[in-house]
């Protein structure tokens, strides 16, 4: 279950139900969930019933970030994926060990899902992240 407080529009999320699973992107948020578009029909879905969707190289490439450095270690690979803010700044996404990662030395960033990496690109840029 993803928090409401933890949402922005825009933000990706999932939605399992006896069709299958959904990617759905948030339209609206409401205060027992939230609205989402779907075939051209708006759809209300409750918190309890989303779920995160969890970062993957296909959704970072979806989002333009580039893979520029692959490096193989005997206990896991490192990936870097680039992805340009201006000419000055570059947002830099780590793989290692199985977890993405911000490129930074002050905390913990590990990135677990699509809309956590939303929110960080857009706290940081100002910006939506959006897929191509």
């Amino acid at each position: 279950m993803i928090q409401s407080t933890d949402l922005r529009i825009n933000n990706w999320t999932n939605h399992k139900n006896k069709n299958g699973s959904f990617d759905l992107q948030v339209e609206e948020i409401l205060t027992l969930g939230i609205n989402v578009i779907y075939k051209k029909g708006v759809w209300f879905i409750r918190y309890e019933e989303i779920e995160p969707i969890p970062l993957t190289e296909e959704w970072l490439l979806k989002f333009g970030f580039e893979k520029k450095t692959f490096k193989s270690q005997p206990f896991g690979g490192i990936c870097n994926f680039i992805k340009k803010y201006n000419n000055l700044i570059q947002i830099v996404i780590i793989f290692h060990y199985g977890v993405f990662h911000l490129e930074n030395e002050i905390m913990d960033s590990s990135i677990k899902s699509v809309h956590q990496l939303q929110n960080l690109y857009f706290a940081l840029t100002g910006l939506e992240l959006i897929d191509k």
